[in-house]
């Protein structure tokens, strides 16, 4: 007797193009989840790495120089230290000493030896009274090496230690290092500009704007500077963790159908003798011990060809990325301790997906194996047909409960994301329940126009589809996944560049970061009136409450203070800005409010606990590019001055948008709440991360199209062998061998455009269905689907043509002998 193992091999042996498929499309899709999970690591510890490089651990630095204003030096470190936000303080002395053997003067750091400061400037050696660290370059320059003396100031120091490579850190490239209390002790200091920083490494979770707003209340003229990254940076990686995740799913559960597809097919061709192996004794644990086996050795060498596929490609591959998404991933390594849990996590995910044949091709009886094979009709269609008539008739109650949910709130966009899956999720129940009383009548159609050859294509395939499912699925997976996937990148970002147009009235913007900022608005906007004279240059207030008298009734509403003059109003003049204010076009409609109307307009008190009524207020103009606002008001009205109307953003139609953020850079120092933005630069940034995600979108696609087109391909090859004594019989009433090759691709052929239109269909529906979460024009990118749909046929007529050919040549004699397989 053969072991199980051997059976399990021997069966291996009779079909090796159906397991090699099964491999390699395992392979495909491991290696490219592996490889996205491991640059998605990579990208964010290289920018993790590139932080510390310039930054060390600081988090950020409180810096006064010798020309400000005097400071209580000892008052402030203690402030800083005993914050609840700091973790680790240090101070750093910045000055220039003069170099003898060099005849100039070089920028001087005075250090302590903690951590902290080591971090920042890359050192490892202590510092005394009498030693110095020196940049790699200007040791060079003066021919220095480590233990020698050099004269600095009025003494000599012993060089400890040479710091190399502190460009990268973002230093200067002369530089000499002190201690703290050496470096404070120059006599020349009492002439030369010198700056003192404290260095502090915050608490981590602690919100370190928020933090230094409050160092900045111990002096408002403090410079308080801020490591982090730019929010855009931020903001990418997590969106495109994200976008990599739902990649990774797709790409899963596409291979799965696939590789179910081959192992059905692989089951197919070893039900006979399992059934023969029952009818002799054998259990059913010994079926299936055979049948995981299989899939078992299927999805473990897979696995591990697209772990190593990924791992030889990382040299290749990582540093492409790097380029696109403008990161530094030359020196990266193959990062296993992520490669390798992904790739385990993929092979469980599949092998889950191969439980089900092999749990169902060990429970069923000798004589059901037998029958199994030649079914033609779905089992349970009744059943089959009642689940998705169930799980269609949630979608479309799930989506109208989305519908009338209202705006702005999560249970609309879950009941619609919600409803669009389960609608899809019943067509792909519902669509072989129907697929062959359709194919039955389009026979008279189509031999009317294609002939008959095309209609005995359609009549032999009838049999065929219960077999044929998953190829027809798995392609219209993927078609749905590139209507979907492309009408959602291009759609969000043209909804994206409409959303930067609506948010940019001038070409620069400053926003604060928090609600009830404490930047006073007069003299920051004065600040930058100075910087940008004869520029248009505006602020805005946040949004307080207010009320507003109607006839009969009080209406609450929020308004914005801001300079009326300097807004485009669209042929309307605001005369009196003290008297006079602007509404939404939304808010004037639903309150039927007209132009030189006049209203009692009054805010609440938290005094008195009750509306307060301010002034009467003219309706000076109404706009229709208002948006997330019902009023403006002009700041010369002063009346409605009070605890809401904080600063909130500062336009400038700067000439020169790069030179613009330049020049207001440094106010980020003194208000470390200040966000900079600028008009061309978010467009510049949206377009980037669009390109960077439709970039990962095609190479998916081209993997998901390979990996499905070799499942398909070998499947169909695999039926249309098994048909081989049909095909000797149609020549035997008189079909030509053209003909018989005419039938095959023509049969091949539908089930590709049928995949590629029932796939078109859901995607498209799936999209429009998400996108009534925020209505608009859904745009779709055609020359995507034309050359997806193009290549899946291309493929198809290039690898049929030639099988139909080969198979119309056989004698009949041979082929009505066939047992089909």
């Amino acid at each position: 007797m053969k072991s199980l193992n051997d059976l399990a091999f021997r069966f291996f042996r009779a079909n090796p193009f159906i397991v090699l498929t099964s491999f390699v499309s395992i392979a495909i899709a491991v290696s490219l989840i592996v490889t996205l999970s491991v640059f998605s690591f990579n990208a964010k510890q290289s920018l993790q790495d590139e932080m510390k490089a310039l930054f060390g651990e600081q988090d950020l630095a409180i810096v006064y120089d010798s020309n400000g204003p005097a400071y209580d030096e000892e008052a402030l470190f203690q402030l800083a230290a005993a914050h609840p936000g700091t973790e680790e303080i240090s101070e750093v002395f910045v000055t220039r000493a003069f170099v003898v053997p060099l005849g100039g003067k070089v920028y001087t750091v005075g250090m302590g030896n903690d951590d902290l400061v080591r971090s920042r400037y890359n050192t490892t050696v202590d510092l005394d009274h009498d030693s110095i660290a020196m940049s790699e370059q200007l040791a060079h320059s003066l021919q220095l090496e480590i233990g020698d003396e050099v004269e600095v100031e009025n003494g000599r120091f012993k060089l400890v230690e040479i710091i190399k490579n502190i460009e990268g850190a973002g230093m200067v490239p002369d530089m000499v290092l002190f201690s703290l209390e050496t470096a404070k002790s120059f006599p020349s200091n009492a002439y030369e500009l010198t700056t003192n920083a404290l260095m502090i490494k915050a608490v981590p979770g602690t919100d370190v704007v928020s933090m230094a707003m409050d160092l900045q209340k111990f002096d408002d003229r403090l410079r308080i500077d801020v490591m982090e990254q730019e929010d855009f940076v931020k903001q990418n990686m997590e969106s495109l963790t994200v976008f990599i995740g739902v990649m990774a799913v797709l790409i899963l559960l596409v291979t799965s159908m696939m590789v179910i597809s081959n192992f059905d097919l692989l089951l197919y061709k070893s039900r006979n003798q399992f059934a023969i192996m029952r009818a002799m004794g054998a259990r059913t644990k010994q079926i299936a011990n055979i049948v995981l086996i299989q899939s078992t050795v299927i999805n473990s060498a897979g696995t591990l060809m697209g772990l190593l596929l990924a791992a030889v490609g990382n040299q290749l591959i990582q540093p492409l990325f790097g380029r696109l998404f403008t990161i530094e991933m030359e020196g990266t390594t193959f990062a296993w301790q992520v490669a390798v849990p992904v790739a385990v996590g993929c092979a469980i995910i599949i092998q889950g997906f191969l439980t089900v044949p092999a749990y169902k091709a060990s429970k069923a009886l000798p004589i059901q194996l037998f029958e199994e094979n030649e079914k033609i009709d779905f089992a349970h269609s009744s059943r089959r047909r009642n689940w998705g008539l169930l799980v269609a008739a949630i979608s479309i109650l799930a989506i109208v409960l989305g519908l009338n949910s209202p705006d702005g709130e999560g249970g609309k966009a879950l009941a619609l994301l919600v409803g669009g899956l389960l609608c899809i999720v019943s067509l792909f129940l519902l669509l072989p329940l129907y697929m062959a009383p359709l194919l039955r009548m389009l026979i008279p159609t189509v031999q009317k126009v294609f002939g008959k050859e095309a209609a005995v294509a359609i009549q032999t395939m009838v049999p065929q589809i219960r077999k044929n499912t998953l190829v027809i699925l798995s392609i219209s997976l993927v078609m749905t996944i590139t209507v979907f996937g492309s009408v959602l990148l291009n759609t969000l970002q043209q909804n994206g560049l409409t959303y930067i147009h609506k948010q940019f009235p001038t070409s620069v913007v400053l926003k604060s970061r928090i609600w009830d900022s404490e930047i006073p608005t007069m003299e920051l906007l004065k600040k930058v009136e100075e910087q940008f004279p004869g520029q248009k240059v505006y602020a805005m207030s946040d949004s307080a409450p207010g009320d507003i008298q109607l006839e009969g009734r009080q209406q609450e509403f929020g308004y914005v203070l801001t300079d009326l003059s300097a807004l485009d109003l669209k042929g309307n003049e605001i005369n009196n800005p003290i008297s006079e204010m602007v509404v939404s076009e939304e808010f004037a409609e639903k309150h039927d409010l007209q132009v030189g109307d006049s209203y009692q307009i009054g805010v609440y008190s938290n005094t008195t606990l009750k509306v307060e009524w301010i002034d009467q207020m003219v309706i000076g103009a109404i706009s229709p590019t208002m948006f997330g606002m019902d009023a403006m008001m002009d700041w010369k009205a002063t009346q409605f001055l009070n605890e809401f109307t904080t600063f909130n953003s500062l336009y400038i139609d700067a000439v020169d948008e790069e030179e613009g953020l330049k020049i207001v850079e440094p106010l980020k120092q003194q208000y470390p709440e200040l966000q900079l933005f600028g008009h061309q630069k978010s467009i510049d940034e949206a377009n980037i991360m669009f390109l960077q995600r439709w970039s990962i979108f095609l190479m998916v696609l081209a993997a998901l199209v390979l990996s499905v087109m070799t499942g398909v391909c070998n499947t169909l090859i695999n039926t249309i062998y098994s048909k081989r004594k049909e095909f000797a019989v149609l020549r035997t009433i008189g079909v030509r061998p053209g003909g018989v090759g005419k039938v095959i691709l023509t049969q091949v052929l539908l089930y590709i455009v049928i995949g590629l239109c029932f796939g078109a269909i859901c995607g498209f529906l799936l999209s429009w269905i998400i996108l009534l979460i925020d209505p608009g024009k859904l745009y779709v990118n055609a020359s995507l689907l034309w050359s997806i749909a193009a290549a899946m046929l291309v493929i198809s007529v290039a690898l049929f043509v030639p099988i139909g050919r080969k198979l119309g040549s056989r004698k009949i004699s041979l082929e009505v002998l066939q047992d089909n397989k």
